[in-house]
């Protein structure tokens, strides 16, 4: 979880965690489940609307990850699949969507969090880089998603994927990963790679080095 207005709302079961800055109104959470996420009522979230594994499911197809819950694995009928490798597949005019192990690096070096599901900025505008918070929208980015077919190899690593954004810069991936196209034609597999995240790339979604060109003006921070 990255943002300062993080809620809790406990239930007789589980708490859930609402990650304001994170929040990208995909609403995965309302469409699933209705009676528990119902932005028309106060609190807008009521854990124990429905049963505690019946939340949690809904809450881990949440595609940002501004929704998390305490409830642990053994005492949930069905566990979630993480994908190995880890799945990243870009919308067009908006974020890449990431679903697996994923480590969160400071430019040090040092882990900085741990995620399964989150959405990486792409158009360089979002307050809560390197997370997306919508900000492509006013920004009017557009960019179809498309990638080059003819890039990438067979992962030959193992383990989770590390993501570590670089001041001004771009984020880096290392580790195993398949990223897809916005249309779903195309893939790039891979170990290795750097996403723009300045939204001026004439290679999007990889870095071309326009951050420099631009003056882009990011931290590397991924609390």
């Amino acid at each position: 979880m990255s943002g300062k207005r993080i809620r809790s709302y406990p239930g007789s079961e589980l708490t859930v965690r609402y990650d304001a800055d994170r929040c990208i109104h995909a609403a995965e959470c309302v469409r699933g489940l209705n009676r528990v996420f119902n932005p028309d009522a106060s609190p807008w979230i009521t854990p124990d609307g429905a049963s505690a594994d019946e939340v949690a499911a809904v809450i881990d197809r949440c595609p940002s990850g501004a929704l998390s819950h305490d409830l642990p694995a053994e005492h949930r009928k069905t566990a979630p699949a993480v994908p190995v490798p880890a799945e990243l597949s870009i919308c067009a005019g908006g974020p890449v969507y990431v679903h697996g192990e994923v480590v969160l690096v400071t430019p040090d070096g040092e882990p900085a969090g741990h995620e399964t599901r989150l959405a990486l900025c792409r158009c360089g505008a979002s307050a809560h880089k390197p997370f997306c918070d919508d900000s492509h929208r006013d920004a009017l980015f557009s960019d179809p998603g498309g990638i080059d077919r003819q890039t990438g190899d067979v992962p030959a690593s193992v383990g989770p994927l590390t993501l570590t954004p670089l001041p001004n810069g771009p984020v880096l991936l290392r580790g195993p990963f398949v990223l897809t196209s916005a249309d779903g034609s195309c893939e790039f597999r891979g170990d290795k790679a750097a996403l723009c995240r300045c939204g001026a790339s004439a290679n999007k979604p990889f870095c071309d080095g326009a951050h420099a060109r631009i003056g882009f003006q990011a931290d590397g921070a991924a609390s």
